[in-house]
């Protein structure tokens, strides 16, 4: 185990003490991590664990496979900063003033605002700094080694889009208004058949005409009655199987028929059907594009970082 350590001397000067104050956990190629550096990324998930109510038991072992992942974390980090400097990618504060700028802007979030989060994390602004430089840095040797040599065909692209089609088809928003009569416990099928006969009267007055709020109003045992039965929008896979069928074919201002629910017997009438036109495969080629090529980063990512593991001399020390 290698230490770092001061020499103190006692007031006789006869004796020299020592106290340790750092030592190395470990080493990749001619760089070191210390201690120090893993402590300070470990303790705010450190306080974390404890908040969890783990047992004993439970908290020592789960610290001791987070504490592995965060040096794990940190050893990829020295090995990535080690081939930025290889590499010779650097970032001007200009460009770090307009990422920061960017993430404020995104969130809608004052100056002071700003500063408060930082300060909840623990972090001041020069931290939070070069945090952003790390990030930029390795965003420039990601595009170096991994994105610039990726290859989406046109045909990649169309069958993503062919497979996906209902990512990128139309869409339909069903807004619905319904009147509930609920059964009472214990209901009887003579009670069942009595409040079906009433419903059936309602739904005769909307044939005739009647307003399908007016009745909600008066007859509707739900809590939207006083607003009509008005229930919002919904896209017919938020629905219930039943719910679903009988709506799928309505039009605008048609109604279901009385249906049995585990809510009661029911009106559901079809307010309006908004419809969101689908997206070509020109409009959406550049978004498909992206998609594919952040997948194949990130699993190429994994087999770069990897190999750079493999010739690299990385030792831990107990």
């Amino acid at each position: 185990m290698v230490l770092w350590v001061v020499g103190i001397w006692t007031t006789d000067r006869s004796v020299f003490a020592l106290d340790v104050v750092d030592r190395i956990v470990a080493v990749v190629n001619d760089e070191i991590i210390s201690l120090y550096e893993l402590d300070r990324a470990f303790d705010p998930i450190l306080n974390k664990i404890k908040a969890s109510g783990y047992s004993a038991a439970q908290e020592q072992q789960v610290i001791i496979e987070v504490r592995r992942r965060v040096l794990d974390q940190l050893i990829e980090q020295k090995l990535t900063d080690q081939e930025l400097k290889r590499f010779n990618l650097t970032v001007s504060d200009q460009e770090i003033d307009f990422t920061i700028e960017r993430i404020k802007e995104s969130r809608s979030i004052s100056d002071e605002q700003f500063a408060q989060a930082l300060a909840a994390e623990g972090l001041t602004m020069e931290e939070y700094r070069q945090n952003t430089k790390a990030q930029i840095l390795r965003a420039q040797l990601v595009n170096r080694e991994i994105k610039s040599k990726i290859v989406i065909t046109r045909d990649e692209i169309e069958a993503y889009y062919n497979t996906h089609i209902k990512e990128f088809g139309g869409q339909k928003t069903y807004y619905l208004s319904n009147i509930v009569m609920v059964l009472p416990n214990f209901a009887t099928d003579e009670d069942l058949q009595m409040i079906k006969t009433e419903m059936l009267e309602i739904e005769k007055k909307l044939n005739q005409g009647q307003s399908f709020a007016s009745l909600a109003r008066l007859y509707s045992q739900a809590p939207t009655a006083s607003d009509g039965g008005k229930l919002g929008g919904f896209e017919l896979e938020e629905l219930s199987r039943q719910l679903r069928s009988a709506v799928s074919g309505l039009k605008d201002g048609e109604h279901t028929p009385v249906l049995e629910t585990e809510f009661g017997l029911q009106l559901i009438q079809v307010d309006r059907i908004d419809e969101t036109p689908a997206k070509s495969l020109e409009e959406v080629e550049e978004q498909i594009f992206e998609k594919l090529s952040q997948q194949v980063v990130n699993d190429k990512y994994k087999d770069w970082l990897q190999a750079l593991r493999d010739r690299s001399h990385i030792k831990i020390v107990n």
